[in-house]
């Protein structure tokens, strides 16, 4: 790990303080930790390229192939 620096609002921080104390944590572990959730949340979610290529009849499947692979693995069990 590398160590840095950075800034921030007083209260802002005596408030990080106070939650790592209740949590038992250090505040550097609740930093990545933060950091880590906004750097994941911009991640896009990967889609199958070919969903939705051949004819099911169904007009759907784009907005929900998630779900309907999902159903089909579990079927598949």
């Amino acid at each position: 790990m590398k160590r840095t620096t950075i800034v921030a609002d007083e209260s802002l921080l005596l408030e990080l303080k106070h939650q790592a104390k209740r949590e038992g944590r250090t505040v550097s572990e609740l930093i990545r930790e933060a950091l880590e959730g906004y750097l994941r949340r911009g991640e896009k979610k990967k889609t199958l390229s070919f969903v939705g290529a051949g004819r099911s009849g169904r007009n759907d499947i784009s907005e929900k192939s998630e779900e309907i692979l999902e159903q089909a693995f579990e079927r598949a069990r």
